[in-house]
C-alpha cells in the first residue's frame, strides 16, 4: 500500500498489505481511518498515523451479522463507503451457491458491524458486476 501526500504529491510505501488479496474493498472514513475487505470477509483498519494494520472483525463476523444468511465464503466483496449514509456498499462474488452478485450493505465500525440488507440479487453473476464506487456529487 503506498500513500499519496496531498501537497507534495510525493509518494511512499505505507504498511505491509498482508491483508491484500484479491477481491478486496477499500474506503476511508470521516476519521481518516482506512478500511480494508479481504476475500474472505475479514477486515482491517489502519488509522491515522499508524504504520500496522488492525485485524478488526474475522469473516465469520460479518457473516454472523447477517443472521448466517450466508457466509465468509460469499463475502468476497469489493465496493466502497456511501458517503451520504456511511455504509459500506460491497458487491458479493456468490450469493446461497447461485453465482449472482448481490450488493451487500454494512455499518462497519471498531465496535460494532451491522447488517442492513441486500440490493440487486439479480444482477447477474460475478463476471457481470466485479466493483462497485460512490461518483463524487
Amino acid at each position: 500500500m503506498y500513500s499519496i501526500d496531498k501537497e507534495t504529491v510525493e509518494i511512499a510505501g505505507v504498511v505491509d498489505g498482508a491483508f491484500a488479496v484479491a477481491g478486496s474493498g477499500m474506503w476511508v472514513d470521516e476519521d481518516d481511518t482506512i478500511w480494508v475487505v479481504n476475500r474472505w470477509g475479514e477486515v482491517f483498519a489502519l488509522a491515522e498515523g499508524a504504520d500496522v494494520f488492525e485485524r478488526v472483525y474475522e469473516g465469520q463476523d460479518l457473516a454472523e451479522a447477517m443472521g448466517n444468511a450466508g457466509s465468509a465464503g460469499d463475502l468476497m466483496i469489493r465496493g466502497d463507503r456511501n458517503p451520504v449514509t456511511g455504509e459500506y456498499w460491497g458487491v458479493a462474488t456468490s450469493w446461497g451457491g447461485s453465482p449472482v452478485s448481490p450488493i451487500l450493505r454494512f455499518s462497519i465500525g471498531r465496535d460494532d458491524v451491522e447488517f442492513h440488507g441486500i440490493l440487486g440479487t439479480d444482477l447477474g453473476s460475478v463476471f457481470d458486476v466485479h466493483g462497485l464506487a460512490f461518483a463524487p456529487r
